[in-house]
């Protein structure tokens, strides 16, 4: 990882967007500091109560579902993201990201199987 992905600009963003410090959000999802400090800055992927994560943002619809999908994506190899944002900002011409549902199942699977 290494730069801002998906993942960590949406969560940058939503943390700002509800006034909540990087301490303030770890502290109520229970993980500690550094580990929140290292999604945001995309040097980790999204965790596995990311559902949590969600909840405490209180995150609903589109934009739930958004967060999730970039979570998973945030967990995937670096190659398999790269093409997978690549495509997207193809498709979409550099738009917001959105990942197909069938890409998804596939990173999660293959992250299941390590």
């Amino acid at each position: 990882m290494g730069q801002m992905d998906p993942f960590s600009l949406f969560l940058r963003n939503a943390l700002r967007a509800r006034g909540l410090t990087q301490k303030m959000f770890a502290q109520r999802v229970k993980c500690s500091y550094p580990f929140l400090n290292n999604v945001v800055r995309g040097l980790r992927g999204a965790p596995d109560n990311v559902e949590t994560w969600a909840d405490e943002l209180q995150l609903e619809g589109s934009q739930r579902e958004d967060f999730l999908n970039l979570a998973a994506l945030s967990r995937a190899e670096p190659r398999i993201r790269e093409l997978i944002i690549a495509h997207e900002r193809q498709s979409q011409g550099d738009q917001e990201i959105k990942v197909p549902r069938y890409l998804l199942r596939q990173v999660d699977e293959r992250n299941d199987d390590t």
